[in-house]
């Protein structure tokens, strides 16, 4: 699908164009605005540049009615006998920028500076929200199984540690509290603060 999008650039209009999903733009429109006489942008493309310039990636050139509409959408005039003779020279904006970097005048700088700054943020999409697909939702859900039963292991690890250790006499009742209560917050994934301070404190939470 074709759209065109315009917008003044000092006294003139750039039309931005959408082909086959991409920004272009007419090289012999660039070329009027940059001062170029007839059709020498687009002879230079197709002559001295072409080493330089990929064709499909930074220009394409279009025959018969397609180039015949999007010109004539343009406002452009059309001066052929038959639709089969017309040609549009058409820059993505890779070639584009190529274009004007090689042209270098203040005129082209100032044109790459209002594509980049005026012209590109007025084509942009504003971003959609899109809904997970049922496989992301399963990944989800198995990251979060993982998630769980690795904080349960690690806190059945440590409260068995803990108990082992008490048991042995190595560590005080007040100190096994402590790491009963870390274990807690690994298990829930939270910080319990009120039972840290209890324990901390050496009284139970009614009494905090």
């Amino acid at each position: 699908m074709n759209s065109i999008i315009t917008s003044r650039f000092g006294e003139r209009t750039l039309a931005t164009l959408t082909h086959d999903g991409k920004r272009a733009w007419d090289a012999g429109h660039i070329g009027d605005l940059l001062g170029y006489a007839g059709n020498r942008l687009d002879r230079r493309i197709l002559g001295p540049w072409f080493e330089q310039l990929i064709e499909g990636f930074d220009y394409v050139v279009l025959t018969g009615e397609v180039a015949l509409s999007l010109t004539a959408a343009q406002g452009g005039p059309v001066e052929v006998p038959s639709a089969q003779e017309h040609r549009l020279v058409l820059l993505f904006e890779p070639g584009l920028h190529i274009v004007l970097a090689k042209t270098g005048t203040p005129e082209a700088r100032r044109l790459r500076r209002f594509v980049l700054d005026e012209v590109l943020s007025q084509c942009a999409e504003p971003p959609t929200r899109r809904e997970p697909t049922l496989a992301q939702r399963r990944e989800k859900r198995l990251w979060a199984q993982m998630d769980l039963e690795e904080r349960r292991l690690a806190s059945e690890s440590l409260r068995r540690t803990v108990g082992e250790l008490h048991r042995l006499g190595y560590i005080t009742d007040h100190v096994r509290a402590v790491y009963e209560v870390t274990a807690a917050e690994i298990a829930l994934e939270n910080e319990l603060p009120v039972l840290q301070a209890a324990v901390r404190d050496g009284r139970p939470p009614s009494a905090a």
